[in-house]
């Protein structure tokens, strides 16, 4: 388990934080480095609608983490040598970081809508980087001049990395909050301890990419701050019209004396106007249309190994199923002999449609779902047969993996509504496929079609047969044929 530092430092100064020393830097001071660009209340949108920053509903302070720091005390600015040496501490340092939590709110100025997201993420990191995050997603939507807000996308998602037998895990527990159910999904790759990521991704997710862009500075504690603020302006000419865009970026990273993380704040802004000249104009003048704000809180100490570990391997789907199931809808000339109560259904449909179902996976690598097709017009003599595809998957973790695709006739076996039963009929042919059939003893008088809804729910459980193929045992219930609602 042990690894060469050295290479890690060069491999990590080079692909993370690039050539130090190579680049101008501005000089910050240790006062504010500039009045707060949009707290100005005379854009074209209200000062509703444009905050400083998006809002947070804690106070202000060291537990808000989207609160922006009170600049430190800073008494000393580093030389590039000195800010380079620093940089290989906190990179050998970054192996220690055990938790990070995270929160970033971003409000977006669309042609019609203001976009407001809002993410929360915490993450537990341990060693043979596995780790374990949580995290809560919620956008939403508002016009212009209107105050109701609507639901856009909104999950909760678990994501869960682990290393075992060179085997990199990766399982995602995804909850729409929807009450259909968690999804689950589930990826690997053969890694050998050697080829690990040479950096936990909850840390590279954060900003720490950014310190390599601005100076280091020394505060009255000992700390350590990558600090400031970069702003550009720029112009281009458009259909006689130019173009003015401003941006700011602001960062704020703290280290402490042992060269560990303990907080990082960002805050963007985007700010864009169209005059009739290239000359710049105060920033005030033009209109907010992205701020991000965020922020992350570091703990280091030891990392341990992740528990139950050996349980989440065993755990891991043994079969599961490629996310292409479909549902294929036939159709079929088909007639009914009253008297003799015969049935004839032609060998070849006169039409064929598939139909995506809605798909989830569980924990085990069930696929489950609901099937549900609006207004399919039923003609007069005719009959359908629905049929569940799917490919089922053999997980194997150290040789390629082997798949067979399974046709399987779906069990449309219910009970009709009456306005229904008086023209339709479920028949169950010799085969065992299930049909439903219009063809009326009353030829004349009855409809030319029917207007209906079919649908269902569905589980197809993953199993291994005697030969060690991957088959699945498809489940339907909750059947329903219906006259169309809409007609």
């Amino acid at each position: 388990m042990k690894r060469n530092i050295l290479n890690k430092l060069i491999i990590l100064s080079t692909l993370l934080f690039g050539l130090v020393g190579c680049k101008d830097k501005p000089t910050p001071s240790s006062e504010p480095l500039t009045e707060d660009p949009t707290s100005d209340t005379s854009q074209p949108h209200s000062s509703e609608e444009t905050p400083s920053e998006p809002s947070s509903e804690e106070e202000p302070g060291e537990d808000n983490l989207l609160s922006r720091p009170e600049v430190a005390n800073l008494v000393y600015k580093l030389n590039e040598s000195e800010q380079y040496r620093l940089l290989k501490k906190i990179v050998k340092k970054l192996d220690t970081v055990t938790e990070i939590e995270s929160e970033s709110h971003r409000l977006t100025f669309s042609d019609f809508f203001i976009i407001n997201t809002h993410e929360k993420k915490s993450s537990t990191l341990y060693q043979d980087r596995a780790y374990s995050s949580n995290s809560e997603l919620r956008t939403t939507l508002r016009r212009y001049n209107e105050t109701i807000e609507y639901p856009h996308e909104i999950y909760n998602h678990k994501m869960e990395r682990f290393w075992s037998d060179d085997i990199y895990f990766i399982v995602n527990e995804y909850d729409l909050l929807d009450g259909q159910g968690v999804d689950h999904r589930f990826n690997f790759e053969q890694v050998s301890y050697e080829e690990l990521p040479f950096i936990q991704e909850p840390i590279l997710e954060t900003e720490i990419q950014l310190i390599e862009l601005y100076d280091t500075f020394l505060d009255e504690e000992g700390k350590y701050h990558f600090f400031g603020e970069k702003i550009s302006y720029n112009t281009h000419p458009s259909g006689g019209e130019y173009y003015h865009e401003w941006e700011q970026n602001y960062l704020d990273v703290r280290v402490n004396s042992n060269f560990e993380v303990e907080r990082i704040y960002a805050n963007y802004i985007r700010r864009f106007g169209i005059f009739d000249d290239e000359v710049r104009r105060p920033y005030e003048q033009l209109e907010i249309i992205d701020n991000i704000v965020s922020g992350s809180r570091f703990i280091s100490g030891e990392v341990v190994a992740m528990p139950g570990l050996q349980e989440k391997v065993e755990e891991f789907p043994k079969v599961s199923f490629y996310n292409t199931a479909k549902v294929t809808l036939e159709e079929y000339n088909a007639t009914i002999d009253y008297e003799n109560n015969l049935v004839t259904i032609d060998e070849i449909p006169t039409s064929t449609v598939n139909i995506d179902p809605h798909r989830r996976y569980k924990k085990d690598g069930s696929l489950f779902g609901d099937f549900f097709m609006a207004g399919f017009t039923l003609s007069k003599n005719k009959a359908i047969k629905l049929t569940f595809n799917y490919e089922a998957i053999k997980v194997n973790l150290h040789s390629p993996l082997e798949s067979i695709e399974y046709s399987e006739n779906v069990d449309i076996q219910t009970t009709l509504p009456e306005e229904l039963a008086q023209y339709l009929v479920l028949y169950q042919h010799e085969s065992g496929d299930w049909y439903l059939i219009y063809s009326p003893e009353d030829q004349v008088s009855t409809p030319n079609n029917h207007n209906l809804d079919i649908g269902f729910n569905y589980e197809i459980t993953g199993y291994l047969t005697e030969e060690e193929k991957p088959a699945g045992t498809l489940s339907v219930t909750d059947v329903s044929i219906s006259k169309c609602m809409f007609t």
